[in-house]
């Protein structure tokens, strides 16, 4: 199996964050929007006989006789999130926050070589995700030296369309503790950690029976 391939990629996003303060608490809130367009050229071919489309057979037709696969893929992001540290006391602080995200996924075929394996064939394929994601924290500092906290943070991987089949998005879920310190007049800093990570949908991409797999 021999491949070449030629691709493009354009993409803009903007930011626009809002930020106050005060002696109380800390906000940061705001929305971000994500375009890309990607154009590829692909071109697939087995180390097998095909019909040369020439009066002349080349010897290049034993390569390259599976044809070229044409395509371009469209990504839309769009969020809003928001983050509230609100400090409970001089040593406690609390913290919350929220992030609202849509993913619209688009792939067009245009051509599609008969060597490419695992497509549904040329057409224009679509999917739209969408994702609340949330994040909690608590955190003491007993002293000046030393911080201990409470962590618990789900994160989301847009699912995709991979040669016209799509694939759920990857979920996760994670918890920590720790504590920072310092001491011996701060000659030493010690900062350890403690975590668990629960996936939901782990993304792996594979290769089978000459197939690709997501």
């Amino acid at each position: 199996l021999l491949s070449a391939r030629a691709t493009q990629q354009k993409q803009f996003s903007q930011e626009l964050q809002f930020q106050a303060s005060n002696d109380a608490f800390q906000l940061t809130a705001g929305l971000f929007y994500f375009h890309e367009s990607s154009p590829g050229t692909e071109v697939l071919g087995v180390l097998s006989p095909a019909p040369s489309a020439t009066i002349v057979p080349s010897p290049l037709d034993a390569v390259f006789g599976s044809g070229i696969t044409r395509t371009l893929g469209i990504n839309d992001s769009m969020a809003g999130y928001a983050q509230l540290t609100w400090h409970l006391s001089d040593s406690v602080d609390l913290t919350g926050g929220v992030r609202g995200t849509i993913d619209d996924r688009e792939l067009q075929i245009y051509a599609i070589s008969g060597a490419q394996g695992g497509s549904l064939g040329v057409g224009d394929y679509k999917a739209t995700y969408k994702k609340l994601t949330y994040t909690g924290i608590a955190t003491w500092r007993p002293d000046a030296r030393s911080t201990l906290f409470a962590k618990v943070a789900t994160g989301y991987v847009s699912g995709g369309i991979l040669s016209g089949i799509p694939y759920r998005p990857e979920n996760l879920t994670s918890y920590e503790v720790g504590a920072k310190t310092q001491f011996l007049a701060n000659r030493v800093r010690l900062n350890v950690s403690a975590y668990y990570n629960d996936y939901k949908d782990l993304q792996t991409q594979n290769f089978i029976n000459g197939r690709q797999f997501f």
